[in-house]
């Protein structure tokens, strides 16, 4: 994948398509961060702690993949290793959260 500044970055998505920037990218894991916040403080009872700590961890692992994504390395790696995981969150993102996202908003018209 050749180079591009980080808010050009394009990469392949499936079918030959070249799409999304990293801005997308970044809102779609900030729109999943505000789900699991409304979930936490508004789905869930005080008593359900076990699902309270699920929602909490999964909650922590979209921060931190917000935070690779916009290229603020929490890791401390070396380029080469933050540019991989970098490349592996947004395939996660476009792969696993885009669609879940797609799915939400169509059941919710």
């Amino acid at each position: 994948m050749r180079r591009l500044p980080n808010n050009q970055m394009e990469f392949n998505i499936g079918l030959g398509v070249k799409a999304h920037s990293l801005d997308v990218v970044a809102d779609i894991i900030g729109t999943m961060r505000m789900q699991k916040i409304i979930e936490i403080t508004e789905n869930v009872q005080p008593n359900e702690k076990e699902r309270i700590e699920q929602l909490d961890k999964e909650l922590h692992i979209l921060t931190i993949e917000e935070k690779i994504v916009l290229g603020l390395n929490p890791y401390n790696l070396n380029e080469e290793d933050a540019n991989t995981i970098r490349q592996s969150v947004i395939d996660k993102v476009i792969r696993l959260y885009a669609p879940i996202l797609k799915k939400f908003n169509t059941e919710n018209e």
